[in-house]
C-alpha cells in the first residue's frame, strides 16, 4: 500500500476536538508559506511597502525568511535579444528602457508567463533544498514558515500563473502614486528628462502587444490597494499591519467606510449586462452612510433599467437585440462612421488634388479600393474614433446611482462621496459636479475620459485640499474581490469564558493555508514547462545562489 505519510506537528492552534482524526492529519500538513507580489506603475516608490511587509512578518509573526525576488534581475539574466542603443537618450533612460524591452523580448520568445515561472522555480528550489535530499519525494516536503515577495509583475499572464499555482496563498499588493509624483521620482532618481519620463510612463502602463507591459490591467486585479502618496511612514505601517492581520485573522478587524462603499459598487456591477464592461457605483452622504447604488445598463420605460426579465421579449438590452443575437450599439455606430463612403471619397479627392498640384501622378482607379480599405483600417485603429462613447444605449453606473440617490434620498447626495469601479467618463463627471458630490474614488483607470481636460475648473486629481473642486482619487483599501473572505471570520473571536481570544501571531497560519504537497505538485508543473524551454534547475540555482 506504500509508505504512510509522515506528519509533522507544527501549529498547535488546532482544536483538541480534532485530535486523532484524519482532519488533524491533513491540517498538520498545511504550510504557513505564502506569496506576495507587487504591481505598481513605473516611478512608484514601493520600497517602503516591501520593507514594512518584511519587518511585520519577521517581528510580529515569527517568519524566518522573507525573500524578495526581483524580476528585473531575471530579465537581465535571461534576455538573449539585442537591446537597442537608444541614441541621444540619457543613461538613466537607457537603463530603464532596456529592462522594459528586455521583459517584452522574454515574454515574446519564451512565453508571457516566463518571468513568473522563474520565480516559481526559485520558490520550489528553496523547498527542495530544505528537505536535505537530492531527489526528494512529495512526503519529504515539510511545512515552512517563510514568505516570498515578487517584485514586480507587469503582465496579466504573469499574474494568472501565480494565482493558478498558489491560489488563495497568493496576494497582490497594488501600490500607487499619482502620475506627477511618479514623473518627478523618475526624473530625480534616474537623472532623465521630463519627456523621457513621459515616454517611460506611457510604455509601462499599456502596450498593445500581448507580450508587452500592461500594468494598468494587472494593477486592477490587486488584493490590496496601497496609495502611498502623502502618507506618513506610521500610517503606511498601520495599513500594512492591518492587511497582514487580515490574512491571518489574528485581530478583530472590520471594513472601513471606503472598503464597504467600494464593495457595494463592485457588487452593483454584477447586475450589468453591458457587452463592453460591467461598471458599478455607490454613493454615500456626508456621514459616510450608503444612500444608493447603480450600474451600467439600458433604461426602460417607466423608470430604472432592464433587469431580471420574465422572458426575452421583455428584455431589450443589447445582448438580446435582434432575437438574441445582440450587438454593441456603440461599436456598430463607430463602424458605420468608419465605413462612410463620403469620408473615404473626400480623402481620396483631397489627396488626388494635392498630387496634381505638385505635378505628381494621381491615384489610378484600380488602386482606389485598396486605398479605401487602408483608410478604414486607419480610422478604426489609429484615430480617436475608436474612443467614442457617445453611442452607447446604457445609462452609466454613476448616473444610475445619482438618479437613484436623488429619488430616494433627495439632497443627502450633496457633499457626499461616489465610489466607482472605473474612473468616470467626461459625460458622467459633469453630472457628478452638478449633483454636489465632492469626492470620487475609483479602481480602474479609464483613458478615454476627458474629465480633467473639459472640467479642470471644477475637478482635480490632486490630493491637496482644494475646497472648490471635486476630487477624483485612487481607491485605497482591501479589494472588493477579497471583501467577504477577509471580513467574514472563520476563527472563533472569543474563548470559552467569553473573552476576546488572544492569538499567538508567531504560530498563526494564513486563513487559506494549503498542504505543502499540493503546492509542490503545482510547482512541478511549472518546472516541467521550464525544462521544455531549456531552463534547468542548475541554471536557476546558479542564478539565485542556490546551486
Amino acid at each position: 500500500m506504500g509508505e504512510p505519510l509522515k506528519v509533522v506537528l507544527s501549529d498547535k492552534s488546532i482544536s483538541n476536538d480534532l485530535e486523532g482524526t484524519s482532519i488533524l492529519e491533513v491540517n498538520n500538513t498545511y504550510t504557513s508559506q505564502f506569496i506576495f507580489a507587487i504591481s505598481s506603475p513605473i516611478g512608484t516608490n514601493k520600497k517602503d511597502v516591501i520593507d514594512l511587509i518584511r519587518s511585520t512578518l519577521k517581528s510580529d509573526f515569527g517568519y524566518k525568511e522573507v525573500s524578495v525576488i526581483k524580476l528585473s534581475e531575471v530579465i537581465t539574466q535571461f534576455n538573449t535579444a539585442d537591446v537597442p542603443q537608444y541614441l541621444d537618450k540619457t543613461p538613466g533612460f537607457k537603463k530603464l528602457k532596456s529592462k522594459i524591452d528586455g521583459g517584452n523580448n522574454i515574454r515574446k520568445n519564451r512565453g508571457c508567463e516566463f518571468l513568473s515561472e522563474i520565480a516559481i522555480a526559485k520558490i520550489h528550489l528553496d523547498s527542495r533544498l530544505a528537505t536535505g535530499k537530492d531527489e526528494p519525494k512529495p512526503k519529504d516536503y515539510q511545512p515552512r514558515r517563510d514568505c516570498y515577495i515578487i517584485d514586480s509583475i507587469k503582465n496579466s499572464d504573469e499574474l494568472k500563473l501565480l494565482r493558478s499555482i498558489y491560489g488563495e496563498l497568493f496576494y497582490l499588493f497594488s501600490i500607487y502614486a499619482p502620475e506627477e509624483v511618479r514623473k518627478d521620482y523618475l526624473i530625480n532618481q534616474n537623472n532623465i528628462s521630463p519627456a523621457e519620463a513621459d515616454e517611460l510612463i506611457l510604455k509601462d502602463e499599456f502596450e498593445k502587444e500581448k507580450y508587452g507591459q500592461n500594468v494598468r490591467q494587472t494593477f486592477i486585479e490587486g488584493d490590496f490597494f496601497v496609495n502611498i502618496y502623502e502618507k506618513e511612514k506610521a500610517d503606511l505601517k498601520k495599513d500594512v499591519e492591518r492587511y497582514i492581520n487580515l490574512i491571518f485573522q489574528t485581530e478583530v478587524i472590520t471594513p472601513n467606510q471606503h472598503e464597504t462603499a467600494m464593495y457595494e459598487a463592485k457588487s452593483a456591477s454584477s447586475n450589468s449586462a453591458c457587452l463592453s464592461r460591467q461598471v458599478g457605483a455607490s454613493i454615500t452622504n456626508n456621514k459616510d452612510e450608503l444612500i444608493s447604488t447603480g450600474w451600467n445598463d439600458v433604461p426602460k420605460f417607466g423608470g430604472n433599467l432592464y433587469s431580471n426579465p420574465n422572458s426575452v421579449k421583455s428584455d431589450h438590452r443589447c445582448f438580446n437585440l435582434e432575437t438574441g443575437y445582440g450587438y454593441c450599439s456603440n461599436d456598430k455606430e463607430k463602424d458605420e462612421l468608419v465605413h462612410n463612403e463620403e469620408i473615404v471619397t473626400s480623402l481620396n479627392n483631397l489627396i488626388n488634388k494635392t498630387l496634381q498640384t505638385s505635378h505628381k501622378v494621381s491615384f489610378k482607379s484600380e488602386d482606389f479600393s485598396d486605398f479605401k480599405q487602408s483608410i478604414k483600417v486607419a480610422l478604426r485603429r489609429n484615430t480617436r474614433l475608436k474612443d467614442l462613447i457617445e453611442f452607447s444605449r446604457s445609462v452609466h453606473a454613476e448616473m444610475h446611482a445619482i438618479i437613484n440617490g436623488s429619488q430616494l434620498s433627495g439632497s443627502e447626495i450633496i457633499g457626499g462621496k461616489l465610489y466607482c469601479t472605473t474612473y468616470p467618463c467626461h459625460n458622467c463627471i459633469r453630472h457628478i459636479i452638478a449633483s454636489g458630490i465632492q469626492e470620487v474614488y475609483y479602481i480602474e483607470p479609464y483613458k478615454k475620459s476627458k474629465a480633467i481636460a473639459l472640467h479642470n475648473d471644477s475637478v482635480t486629481e490632486s490630493y491637496n485640499k482644494e475646497s472648490n473642486k471635486v476630487k477624483v482619487l485612487m481607491y485605497n483599501g482591501v479589494a472588493p474581490r477579497k471583501f467577504l473572505s477577509f471580513f467574514s471570520s472563520i476563527n472563533p473571536r472569543k474563548d470559552s469564558m467569553g473573552k476576546v481570544k488572544a492569538f499567538d501571531k508567531k504560530k498563526a497560519r494564513p486563513i487559506n493555508a494549503r498542504t505543502i504537497q499540493a503546492i509542490y505538485s503545482n510547482e512541478e508543473i511549472t518546472i516541467k514547462y521550464l525544462s521544455n524551454k531549456g531552463v534547468t534547475s542548475k541554471e536557476i540555482g546558479t542564478f539565485f545562489g542556490g546551486g
